[in-house]
């Protein structure tokens, strides 16, 4: 099931671990295009799951932006759970199972860095390098909010879940 609207903030700020803002929030959807160089957004939403999902293992598919294909660049999401640290989020570690005890109370909120382009991209020449400008302005683009449960007995297909990533084998619509 896919999140349709969220709350976003942007912000740039050096402090290591700010509290969470308290205003400036407003609505944005999948597609929410954001981050210049070295900004956080701050993402927030809550979500009211089936019942009969209590009893399931639910998984949530978070895409917050990783960049383009190539660059080595890429958000860094730290996801809090009623206020909470609960587990890092990036392009590697886009899942995340849920604790058993979430609810339609439950606050997800998401403090995502954009990163600092890194002028030597890795290319498919000899060397495997080669300097390029990083790209400036929105360079990520919230791409799923999705949960789902998942299926017990393969452990790997998410079901139930309607993903933005519909030609990969990994999800199961």
């Amino acid at each position: 099931m896919t999140v349709e609207n969220f709350e976003v903030v942007l912000e740039k700020t050096e402090r290591v671990n700010p509290n969470v803002p308290s205003e400036g929030w407003q609505t944005a959807s999948v597609g929410f295009k954001w981050g210049d160089i070295d900004n956080y957004l701050w993402t927030k939403l809550s979500f009211t799951f089936p019942d009969y999902w209590m009893d399931e293992k639910i998984i949530g598919i978070f895409d917050i932006g990783f960049g383009k294909p190539g660059l080595t660049i890429g958000a860094e999401t730290l996801l809090y759970i009623n206020g909470k640290p609960f587990k890092g989020v990036d392009s590697n570690h886009m899942e995340v199972v849920l604790p058993n005890n979430v609810n339609a109370n439950t606050e997800y909120i998401f403090r995502s860095w954009s990163g600092v382009p890194n002028t030597h991209r890795y290319n498919k020449r000899e060397d495997g390098f080669q300097e390029v400008k990083g790209p400036l302005g929105e360079i990520h683009t919230i791409r799923t909010m999705d949960f789902g449960i998942l299926d017990e007995k393969n452990k790997h297909i998410l079901l139930r879940c309607r993903s933005n990533y519909e030609n990969n084998s990994y999800f199961k619509a």
